[in-house]
């Protein structure tokens, strides 16, 4: 590792593709600052390039093919800004998901016992409180010895994720891409700084529909002769930011119900898609998304919706070639 930069420094500037790896956003900045053209690549992309068995020079074969493909789509460099605010989100994931196990075990062990409290994270408190009361001679001893380090373990997880919340909040607000999605119905600071880390370059979606598919919101296709197969959201496509996609989901249902709910149950608003995407791409002064969501600039159908929605873009000062994206965005479906 440590003669790759003298390697690319001594090098004239060319064309390099990088499969989008744990690493590679942090070479792909510092193959850039040497001047070269550095893009990366989904190894999902990779794969149909690939001949025959796999390794080490069949991988750089493909790569080159893939690279120099026109229809490639590559992945956005991010900086080192954005990686951390990912981070916040990842390791706020992973404090959840074992705060949620160790909850999990401590009703499972009390149950055990007859002591068993009312659903939710919050009444585990009660649990813990049972734990140390040290009169109750309802617990055995050999019980309370047992629990207490998954009491203390689960405190100090709980005391982690605050601080963590108080990061996340902090990061949101010093983003003016993500207090700008804020301003949409139903999207807080977590969902916001999580998509405006995850999504450098918004230019890149040609519609609602891909970034829909992007945040895995569309269900998989197994179509052929005609014959529409339809299956379950596709996992991959919420990989870029694993640790709110559940919360995205329930985010976009939720702004779909306030915009438009005679359509909740179809395949994408793209009123939705369309604000996400105008919040993503649009420098300050940005058209408050707030004010969108007025009666007056939404009538009683979808089409109403989409033409107001059209003229509040436009009144608002927008570039043609956003507006453009935004019209194939919202009339997709009309």
């Amino acid at each position: 590792m440590a003669q790759v930069p003298g390697f690319f420094t001594a090098l004239s500037p060319c064309l390099i593709g990088m499969e989008a790896c744990a690493t590679a956003h942090h070479w792909a900045r510092t193959l850039m600052a040497f001047g070269h053209d550095v893009r990366l690549i989904p190894p999902a992309y990779i794969k149909p390039y690939l001949r025959r068995q796999k390794n080490d020079a069949a991988d750089t074969a493909a790569i080159c093919e893939a690279v120099t493909q026109p229809s490639m789509r590559f992945v956005p460099v991010k900086s080192p800004q954005q990686q951390s605010t990912l981070m916040l989100h990842g390791a706020h994931d992973l404090l959840i998901g074992q705060r949620t196990a160790l909850i999990n075990a401590l009703r499972g062990h009390f149950a055990e016992l007859g002591i068993v409290v009312a659903q939710g994270a919050r009444n585990t408190r009660q649990l813990i409180a049972y734990l140390q009361d040290e009169t109750n001679l309802n617990l055995p001893a050999t019980a309370r010895v047992t629990l207490r380090p998954l009491a203390a373990m689960l405190l100090g997880i709980e005391a982690q994720i605050a601080k963590l919340d108080k990061a996340i909040l902090a990061a949101h607000r010093s983003d003016p891409v993500s207090t700008r999605l804020a301003t949409i119905p139903g999207i807080g600071p977590i969902a916001a700084s999580c998509l405006s880390a995850s999504i450098r370059d918004a230019s890149l979606f040609q519609g609602s529909r891909e970034f829909a598919t992007y945040l895995g919101l569309v269900p998989r296709q197994h179509s052929i002769g005609g014959k529409a197969r339809l299956g379950p959201s596709p996992r991959w496509a919420t990989g870029t930011c694993a640790s709110c996609s559940s919360a995205r989901k329930q985010t976009v249902c939720r702004i779909t119900l306030a915009f438009d709910p005679d359509h909740m149950r179809t395949s994408g608003s793209p009123h939705i898609f369309a604000l996400i995407m105008l919040c993503l791409r649009s420098e300050p002064p940005c058209p408050r998304t707030s004010d969108m969501c007025d009666s007056r600039y939404f009538g009683s159908t979808r089409t109403h919706r989409s033409r107001a929605c059209l003229s509040f873009l436009d009144s608002g000062g927008t570039s043609k070639k956003l507006l453009a994206a935004v019209q194939f965005a919202v009339l997709r479906n009309g």
